[in-house]
């Protein structure tokens, strides 16, 4: 896959943090397939982010 080609050598170059910006499909899929975290630490990052004074929270 291209993104894990693109992650690995920036990883080699010495690269400590990426910014990846994408549409909602598949978002999910390239966290848990490409950067590996598991379905439970996405979820979880989520939980208790509730903003109140947000239109939809």
């Amino acid at each position: 896959m291209l993104l894990d080609a693109l992650l690995l050598r920036a990883i080699e170059d010495g690269v400590q943090e990426a910014v990846i910006g994408m549409a909602h499909r598949g978002r999910l899929n390239v966290l848990a397939n490409s950067i590996g975290k598991s379905y439970g630490q996405i979820f979880d990052e989520f939980e208790d982010a509730v903003d109140i004074r947000s239109v939809q929270g």
